[in-house]
């Protein structure tokens, strides 16, 4: 017989415990759970729902179907990798899509004219990773 000898409990007051105890060490800084890839396998459905009921505002996530997860939930889920252009159509209101090249903010800003609606986005600035955003030297320039 086959007994398993690893196995993985989430204690979501835990997970509670440690944001309120973090964002006091932060403060007045707000702090923001990144829960991409379901939360690493944990759920980030259900983290997302105890997060926010001990004040959490922000979710950041991988990829639109993982926002679309929990937009219900949380009050602003910022979207860290890029958007496929079939799937802009999609953007609820309060997911906060990331650009990091002049064509993905002219597509944002094209849907914003066709929908008539204000769509807020974080700006991606690589800081040295070297995966993702506008290299530092060039964000200024590229931004204004």
């Amino acid at each position: 017989m086959f007994v398993p000898r690893v196995s993985l409990h989430i204690n979501l007051q835990k997970i509670q415990e440690n944001y309120l105890e973090i964002e006091k060490e932060c403060s007045p800084c707000m702090l923001m759970p990144i829960l991409k890839a379901n939360a690493y396998g944990l759920g980030a459905l259900e983290i997302s729902k105890a997060l926010q009921e001990v004040g959490a505002k922000y979710i950041g996530v991988a990829d639109l179907s993982e926002a679309h997860q929990i937009a219900n939930v949380i009050e602003k889920v910022l979207l860290l990798g890029m958007m496929l252009p079939e799937e802009l159509s999609s953007l609820k209101q309060n997911i906060y899509p990331s650009i990091a090249t002049y064509e993905s903010a002219f597509l944002l800003n094209q849907l914003a004219i066709e929908q008539n609606r204000v769509i807020r986005v974080h700006i991606l600035v690589d800081s040295g990773m070297g995966r993702l955003g506008i290299p530092i030297e060039e964000a200024l320039p590229e931004i204004i």
